[in-house]
């Protein structure tokens, strides 16, 4: 499952992280939702099963890599979110799966992350399970309630990110070889999610200086530096494929009837900066 269909090469890539997102949400939000709706119950259902089935394989990350699929610590910790979220949502009686086989699959998803994804020589939690490599999105452990924002492993790899990434006060995503070509850029959000991290344990002013740093970039996308093709630099801050509202072209529409929006065919997408 993955947000882009058409049009992008990632549509036939396989994102797991997707599976959170979407019961974090109804989390959070369903007692605003019409949940005795047969229709949002029987999606979030499906949903939650989905991401019990799919939480040990590998996938594409929320990046987009292109090569072999692998076992990338986010997209696990996404799809123990989504299970997680159904199991709370089961309490309330929001949810009618089976929550026992849900419990049962998010506990090992745990399980998992703690005892292949930390890397105890590193001090971080690693991009991949298994791997040594860094990645940003690692970050999202304490936002999610995986683990406490005290956690000395959570408080290590926020160090460990931030030393191996950053990039005057922005953060990168990565450093690894993403397969699409030249240098990658800071990222926006990479860098929110280590404001945020410091918001959840209680540090005020780091938390400013990486508020700054995202305010001051807001309005100068970047091209990415060093060892990029020409006109293959990629902006600070844009965000994975998918991920942007659709442009769209208001249609005249014949008397007495409302104009829709339709998505124009897919060209050469401009790039957009978060």
């Amino acid at each position: 499952m993955g947000p882009v269909r058409v049009g992008n090469a990632a549509g036939t890539q396989r994102q797991h992280d997707v599976y959170g997102h979407v019961l974090a949400a109804a989390s959070h939000c369903y007692h605003h939702m019409d949940m005795e709706s047969a229709a949002p119950q029987a999606v979030l259902n499906r949903l939650a099963d989905l991401a019990a089935r799919r939480w040990h394989r590998p996938d594409d990350s929320i990046w987009e890599v292109r090569g072999r699929r692998a076992h990338h610590t986010y997209s696990h910790l996404m799809c123990w979110l989504a299970i997680d979220r159904a199991v709370d949502l089961a309490a309330h009686g929001a949810l009618a799966g089976d929550s026992a086989r849900w419990a049962a699959q998010r506990d090992a998803a745990r399980q998992a992350i703690l005892e292949r994804a930390w890397d105890p020589i590193l001090g971080a939690f690693t991009g991949t399970l298994g791997g040594g490599d860094v990645d940003a999105a690692a970050l999202v452990a304490p936002l999610i309630g995986f683990l406490p924002p005290d956690d000395p492993r959570c408080r290590s790899t926020r160090r460990v990110v931030t030393d191996r990434l950053g990039d005057n006060g922005l953060l990168h995503r990565y450093c690894h070889d993403d397969g699409l070509g030249g240098r990658d850029a800071a990222f926006l959000l990479c860098t929110l999610w280590l404001a945020d991290t410091h918001t959840v344990g209680g540090r005020p002013r780091p938390r400013r200086g990486a508020a700054r740093a995202c305010a001051g970039h807001r309005q100068r996308p970047r091209t990415a530096r060093g060892g990029g093709r020409p006109g293959h630099g990629r902006p600070a801050g844009q965000l994975p494929a998918g991920t942007h509202p659709s442009r769209g072209h208001r249609e005249r529409a014949p008397a007495g009837r409302r104009a829709v929006t339709r998505t124009r065919p897919p060209t050469d997408p401009q790039p957009e900066v978060a």
